[in-house]
This record gives structure tokens, sequence and C-alpha cells, in this order.
């Protein structure tokens, strides 16, 4: 478990641990968000239920990042991914490598440590899931 604090405590927490990715769910017509979110982009209703979400998914689309944009926290070259998990949730999300990213490729996600203004931090990024170990 990382000592650091989370960069974003919305984002995710770690309960006995064990990384716990927080989303939310409609109730009304069952869309998945993460980060969590106060209302439906879907359906605009208002009645959000907590989850946690699965750390395994797909990539989507990727990027590789060959510049450093003004404020982050990551050094070129890294992948910038829009990540599908298993439990339905779909965000970006930043690799740490860029060698063998394909589009379907199955991630898990882990927190790394980031330094920041304010001290070490922790964050989201994913892992490519070698070809037979993935069961996404």
């Amino acid at each position: 478990m990382p000592t650091a604090e989370p960069i974003d405590a919305n984002v995710f927490t770690f309960e006995a641990d064990e990384l716990c990715i927080k989303a939310a769910e409609c109730a009304a017509c069952g869309a998945r968000f993460h980060p969590p979110r106060q209302y439906c982009a879907r359906c605009a209703s208002r009645e959000m239920r907590a989850r946690v979400a699965d750390p395994a998914g797909k990539i989507e689309t990727f990027t590789i990042v060959h510049q450093r944009p003004p404020g982050s926290l990551v050094e070129p070259p890294y992948t910038l991914a829009d990540v599908q998990l298993r439990s339905g949730e779909r965000f970006s999300c930043v690799s740490l490598d860029t060698a063998g990213m394909t589009i379907g490729a199955s991630v898990q996600l882990r927190v790394a440590a980031f330094d920041t203004d304010s001290g070490p931090r922790a964050g989201l990024v994913f892992d490519l899931v070698p070809e037979g170990e993935a069961n996404a």
C-alpha cells in the first residue's frame, strides 16, 4: 500500500490495503462513471449510487505523448489512453510505458507515486497485461 496520499481522493482509496477505484452507477438507467459524479450524463438523473470499479479493462484508443504539457506530472514519452474497465466505466488514464500499446490490449490499473508541488502523491496509471494472463 502506498504511503502517499492520492492526488485526488475522489478517484481512489485504499481499504484493507486494497485499491478501491471509486465509481458511480445511475439508479435510473444503469450508466457507470469514473470518477463518480452527482448526476447521470446519459439520462440526467440525480439518483447515483457509489460503487467500486474493477481495475482491469481494455484500451479503447490511445496516443503516445512526446511533449510535456504545462503542469504535467509525467515525463514524456508516455501513453494516454481511453480505458474501458470490465465493470463498465470508461475514462482517460496514463501509462508510464509506451511499448506494445494496441487498441484492445488488456490493462490493469495500479497506483504510482508522483512528485507534486505539495510533496509525493499517488495517482492511477495502467500497465499492459501480458496476453496469456489477460481475462478481461
